[in-house]
């Protein structure tokens, strides 16, 4: 049984469709959000969750939400499944970043 939710943005630079093929064999729901991060001026954006949203359409994945807020996505996906299910945080660094504060308040 499937027991991973992931919480996935990355750039548009990257090949997110060869990690939503991978992800997806392993994911109960994929939650998808966005990003947008300034660092040393220069802007780091996401690709936009309808166009990742199309790629899981295409792989057949149809158990996905978009959230567009990263913070909102993270709640929403920490409350998807029970204890056992393990939520994954992937796609980019920057997403990561995004969230880094949030992530440190939730409990073990």
């Amino acid at each position: 049984e499937k027991k991973f939710v992931f919480l996935f943005a990355c750039l548009n630079s990257k090949d997110y469709g060869k990690m939503l093929r991978y992800i997806a064999k392993l994911a109960q729901k994929i939650i998808v959000t966005n990003f947008r991060l300034d660092t040393f001026d220069i802007m780091h954006i996401s690709e936009q969750p309808k166009k990742i949203a199309k790629v899981l359409k295409k792989l057949n994945f149809l158990d996905y939400k978009i959230v567009k807020d990263p913070k909102k996505a993270l709640d929403y996906a920490l409350s998807r499944g029970a204890k056992s299910t393990i939520t994954v945080v992937t796609g980019s660094l920057y997403l990561i970043s995004t969230i880094y504060n949030e992530l440190q308040l939730v409990k073990k």
